[in-house]
């Protein structure tokens, strides 16, 4: 992850091979655009991994969402594109949920 400056971090776009940058924790985060799917959730995390990229979880997740709905380019078409994700439900969360009886 890169560092933030000081300044406000907004976040960007790289076209081309297509990215999503967003800020994360102290630094940034990449989305590889476009999402796989439609396709079910153990076949997506597969191709995700077969990709040699890291299977998104809740929380890196929760920084594309913040950027498409609530930041200054969310009226960029790739985050258009995430928005159209998030109504057809072809954006897959990889969380692994434990419990402890303690």
């Amino acid at each position: 992850m890169a560092e933030q400056t000081g300044k406000a971090y907004q976040p960007r776009i790289v076209r081309g091979r297509i990215e999503i940058w967003t800020p994360h924790s102290n630094g940034e985060i990449a989305f590889a655009s476009p999402a796989v799917g439609p396709a079910n959730y153990i076949n997506t995390g597969k191709q995700i991994l077969d990709s040699n990229q890291q299977v998104p979880t809740g929380d890196y997740t929760s920084s594309l969402l913040h950027s498409a709905y609530c930041s200054d380019a969310k009226n960029e078409p790739e985050f258009g594109n995430v928005r159209d994700l998030m109504r057809t439900n072809w954006l897959w969360i990889f969380n692994r949920n434990l419990w402890t009886e303690n």
